[in-house]
């Protein structure tokens, strides 16, 4: 897994983060909501860099023209509801990205459990 420390890289980043941790401007509450959701911009930009991309053919008014466009599917879910700013920063960016919540996501893993269950079971028999 690669780590990508963003704070030790002079960026806008730094701003928001001094922001959010500055107890003086923590209550204003608009203005951390707005910062958690702009990091959450940052962090989906950095994170783009490392998705898969495939080329696309588009036609412009001027002719045609290869683009590269995401090639992942992406799923966004939002576990607790003081992330909904950080989720809406990332929605921004990937706004094809599928929603979940985290009650849509226990249930999926559930069903994914009964299914390796069901498929142990089956294995046991044959």
């Amino acid at each position: 897994m690669v780590v990508h420390h963003l704070s030790k890289v002079n960026s806008v980043l730094n701003t928001f983060i001094k922001e959010i941790r500055d107890k003086k401007i923590q209550k204003d509450s608009m203005r951390f909501r707005r910062n958690i959701e702009r990091i959450g911009e940052i962090l989906s930009y950095e994170l783009s860099k490392e998705l898969s991309y495939s080329e696309e053919k588009i036609f412009t008014v001027l002719g045609e023209k290869n683009v590269n466009v995401i090639h992942n599917d992406l799923v966004i879910c939002s576990i607790l509801r003081a992330g909904l700013p950080l989720h809406q920063g990332i929605l921004n960016y990937f706004y094809t990205a599928e929603m979940h919540s985290s009650q849509h996501i226990e249930t999926i893993r559930k069903m994914r459990l009964n299914l390796t269950l069901k498929s142990n079971i089956l294995q046991l028999l044959l």
